[in-house]
């Protein structure tokens, strides 16, 4: 788990994300990985239920699992903006 500031920008994000893996758990990471936002999956509506989200660990392989891949500080900024300050990242590299 990380947690930063939302305020931080992207750039400053894949820093604190690569030195992680790298210093602090010793994971050998390329500095150009990719990062990756999972998207929350969709509010599910049960017949005469409460609407409801499903977690991301409910969901099976069956489920669309869908990436938002983060380039550059705008694509940061939109993504935090519309999925939320609490994401779920996927850090995409080949070893350093």
């Amino acid at each position: 788990m990380l947690r930063v500031p939302q305020s931080l920008s992207f750039t400053e994000v894949r820093q604190r994300l690569y030195d992680k893996f790298v210093r602090q758990e010793g994971v050998p990471l390329s500095e150009s990985f990719v990062v990756a936002i999972l998207v929350p999956p969709p509010v599910i509506e049960k017949p005469g239920g409460h609407p409801y989200t499903a977690s991301f660990s409910s969901m099976t392989d069956k489920d669309n699992v869908v990436l938002h891949f983060v380039k550059s500080n705008d694509d940061w900024d939109r993504a935090i903006s519309k999925y939320g300050n609490k994401v779920l990242l996927r850090i995409i590299g080949s070893h350093a």
